[in-house]
């Protein structure tokens, strides 16, 4: 009587226990050397494997060796603890992890130009957005930035810039700043709830530098609303949880004094204020 050939399950966790080396096959059609340490995974997987567990030297030689597999794209459930599962390359899940090297980074991007303008698909972020919001290093950002400076620009799903992230993650003024330089027009930006950096720097990190630096771009910002009406002073007037509540509200509250005072906001205040007027004397006289 014969016997029936061990299951697949039966092989891998026999594999598991034992100290032998597995050769599996790769997408190519190569072969490549697992060891009984690392799990039986095929192709690409591996290189999400090694940087699971921050094994970076050996991700970055397997990007180096094999380059097609940052053209890779892989679903990844929660990625960044968004509830829905993400369609993301290697580089968006090597940027989500903060101590990522910029070697392989470097790697990933020579491996995969175009990847660097890529956004995985569940929250539409770019590298930058992924690599503010984790807390990569900063040279890595400033990398990215001399790379790709258009990144500054793209918002993700909720109407939010690179900036906003840097920002509400605490991140160093130097960095801060360094985006501003790359993309000033960002400071003018507002996601789908209306909130600018300024709203952000009132609500998150309020610290008088990095206003001071917004409205140094523009003075405008200070009057800019939420979509419930709120200017950057309302929303730093309700910040009850920072130290730096009473310095941010006296700092905006000036701020936007000074704005007031503008002769050419006074000018544009009085002519919509004029032209307000003449449109209700005409509704007056018209009414039958």
């Amino acid at each position: 009587m014969k016997t029936a050939p061990p299951s697949p399950k039966y092989i891998i966790n026999t594999f598991h226990k034992s100290k032998i080396r597995y050769e599996y096959p790769e997408d190519d059609g190569s072969v490549s050397v697992a060891s009984a340490a690392s799990s039986v995974v095929r192709g690409s997987n591996y290189l999400f494997e090694l940087m699971f567990y921050n094994r970076w030297d050996e991700a970055t030689e397997r990007v180096r060796e094999k380059g097609h597999y940052g053209r890779k794209w892989k679903r990844l459930p929660q990625f960044m603890n968004c509830p829905e599962d993400s369609q993301a390359l290697p580089i968006h899940y090597a940027l989500s992890k903060a101590d990522v090297p910029l070697s392989l980074i470097e790697a990933l991007i020579f491996a995969y130009p175009e990847s660097i303008q890529k956004r995985e698909t569940a929250n539409r972020r770019g590298c930058l957005h992924i690599a503010i919001k984790s807390g990569v290093k900063n040279e890595i950002i400033s990398y990215l930035l001399k790379l790709h400076p258009e990144g500054a620009r793209i918002i993700d799903g909720m109407g939010r810039v690179p900036l906003m992230y840097a920002i509400s993650n605490g991140r160093s003024f130097s960095l801060i700043s360094e985006i501003v330089k790359v993309c000033p027009e960002a400071v003018c930006s507002q996601d789908y709830s209306g909130w600018s950096p300024l709203h952000v720097v009132a609500g998150t990190l309020p610290k008088i530098p990095v206003a001071e630096l917004l409205l140094s771009v523009s003075e405008s910002i200070i009057n800019m609303t939420t979509k419930q009406g709120s200017t950057p002073l309302i929303i730093a007037q309700e910040n009850d949880t920072s130290k730096y509540r009473e310095d941010i509200v006296q700092f905006l509250s000036k701020a936007q004094k000074s704005f007031e005072r503008n002769p050419l906001v006074k000018n544009f205040r009085e002519a919509e204020k004029s032209q307000k007027n003449l449109l209700l004397t005409f509704q007056d006289a018209t009414f039958v």
